[in-house]
């Protein structure tokens, strides 16, 4: 079983909208559905609450790990519903890769470390995780293009 998800996508716009798309913490949360209290920094440690319809009123939280603007941007969440905010032995890594492509830019999106889930919800969560991040490469193309001058 695979320990990661991998998807990319081409979006037309420059790296440097698509970064300012996914590194500013109310920009992300307008296209990953969420509502985020603080920015986001390496090391920092940003909560809120999901706004997606039927998951209203959810805690979320992540921990910035990596800022490489324009081309780099991770964070550890947690696997697990119940993990305390800042529990990071119950956390995968996702990771954020920005290339420009003529004048657009190839994102590609990587959740690893499901190999620390247990095994009986290890394939449940990447099935599930793999759906939710082919939604929320849809929504990010979405969000920059018309924004594009």
């Amino acid at each position: 079983m695979s320990d990661s998800i991998t998807r990319d996508i081409f979006i037309d716009a420059p790296p440097a909208r698509v970064w300012a798309a996914i590194s500013d913490a109310g920009e992300y949360g307008r296209w990953f559905n969420c509502r985020l209290k603080g920015a986001f920094a390496t090391g920092a440690l940003v909560s809120g609450e999901i706004t997606e319809p039927g998951h209203e009123g959810t805690p979320f939280w992540l921990q910035v790990e990596e800022m490489v603007a324009p081309e780099r941007f991770s964070f550890r969440w947690p696997w697990a519903e119940a993990a305390p905010e800042g529990a990071l032995e119950e956390t995968t890594l996702v990771t954020f890769t920005l290339a420009p492509e003529g004048a657009g830019t190839r994102l590609t999106v990587t959740e690893s470390g499901f190999d620390a889930v247990p095994e009986g919800e290890r394939a449940r969560r990447l099935k599930d995780n793999a759906t939710g991040w082919e939604i929320q490469c849809a929504r990010i193309k979405a969000h920059v293009e018309p924004h594009v001058a």
